[in-house]
C-alpha cells in the first residue's frame, strides 16, 4: 500500500478515536449548531427528530482514488515526425491505463435532499497494452506509457432515505488537463446507490451496493517523442470499454463530524476509493 494511503488511514483512525470520546459533550454541541446553521435550506421544515439525523452542512474531504480499465480507440488521426500515416496502414484500437488520482473535495447541503461539490487535484498513471493494427513493417510502439496531469471538476448528489435504508444518486464532470494531450478532456460520471444503516445513531455504519457509468466528451488529441519511434501525435475518439461497472462501499462514522468511506468497482472496470470527510 502507498505510503499516503497508510497516511490516511492513520489520520483519519486518530481523529475517529479522539471524537469517539467525546461524543457525548460533542453531541450537546453539534445539536446546537444544527439549529442555527442556515443551510441546507427547508431544514426547518423537517421535524426536529429527522433534521438531528442529517449530515452538517458543510464537508472537505481527502481522496484516493485508483482504476484499471481499457478503453477502445476510433477515428483515430495518426502522424509520425510530420507525416500522415494512412488509416488502412495503422489503426490504435485500444488501450488499457492504470491511473492512481489524490484530490481535495468541498460541499455543501443547500437543500436536505441536495448536495453539491467541488473537486480538485492531481493524477498520474500509465498506458499499456496498446492494440494497433498495422499493415507493413512494425513500428516500434512503446510497451508502457507514463503521463500525468490535474483534474478538476463539480458534483451533485440527492439522497434520501426511510428509517435504516437510503439511497443516493450522484452526477460528476470533470476536466483533466493531461501532459500527453493539448486539450482539456471532459469527463461525466454519474450513478445510483442504495445501502442500509447498522449500529447506533451515534456511530452507524453504512453499506451500500450501486452502479458507476462513465463517459469521455469529445475527441483527445496531443503527442509525445518516443525513442526509437520519434514525435508521434494523434487525434482520436477515446470510448469506456464498458460505461457501468457494480460497486460496493462501507461508511464508517465515529462521530457526527467525521466520517471514512471506502468503495470499491469490479468487472471490467476496477477501481478502488478511499475518503476520509471532516463536517462543520
Amino acid at each position: 500500500m502507498k505510503l499516503y494511503m497508510i497516511a490516511l488511514l492513520v489520520v483519519a483512525a486518530m481523529t475517529m478515536t479522539l471524537y469517539s470520546c467525546a461524543a457525548a459533550q460533542s453531541a450537546a454541541e453539534n445539536a446546537q449548531a444544527d439549529h442555527h446553521a442556515w443551510l441546507p435550506f427547508g431544514a426547518d421544515k423537517i421535524p426536529p427528530e429527522d433534521r438531528a439525523k442529517m449530515p452538517l452542512p458543510f464537508g472537505i474531504s481527502l481522496n484516493y482514488y485508483s482504476s484499471k480499465e481499457t478503453f477502445k480507440l476510433s477515428n483515430a488521426a495518426v502522424s509520425l515526425n510530420g507525416q500522415t500515416i494512412p488509416t488502412q496502414a495503422f489503426n490504435l484500437e485500444s488501450v488499457s491505463t492504470v491511473t492512481n488520482s489524490r484530490t481535495l473535495r468541498a460541499d455543501a447541503w443547500i437543500l436536505p435532499f441536495l448536495d453539491i461539490y467541488y473537486v480538485n487535484g492531481t493524477f498520474r498513471g500509465e498506458a499499456r497494452d496498446i492494440e494497433a493494427e498495422v499493415l507493413g513493417p512494425p513500428l516500434p510502439i512503446p510497451q508502457t506509457i507514463p503521463f500525468n496531469g490535474r483534474q478538476s471538476g463539480i458534483g451533485a448528489t440527492l439522497a434520501g432515505g426511510y428509517k435504516q435504508f437510503f439511497a443516493s444518486y450522484d452526477w460528476n464532470t470533470s476536466w483533466a488537463k493531461l501532459n500527453l494531450a493539448n486539450v482539456t478532456i471532459p469527463t461525466v460520471t454519474q450513478g445510483p446507490r442504495i445501502g442500509v444503516q447498522f449500529g447506533s445513531s451515534e456511530a452507524p455504519i453504512r453499506v451500500y451496493v450501486g452502479g458507476f457509468h462513465e463517459a469521455v466528451r469529445g475527441r483527445v488529441s496531443g503527442g509525445a517523442i518516443f525513442q526509437n519511434l520519434g514525435q508521434l501525435d494523434y487525434d482520436l475518439k477515446a470510448t469506456p470499454e464498458t460505461a457501468w461497472n457494480f460497486i460496493v462501499g462501507a461508511q464508517v462514522e465515529a462521530h457526527k463530524r467525521s466520517n471514512l468511506n471506502i468503495e470499491y468497482g469490479m468487472g471490467k472496470r476496477k477501481q478502488t476509493r478511499l475518503s476520509y470527510t471532516q463536517r462543520f
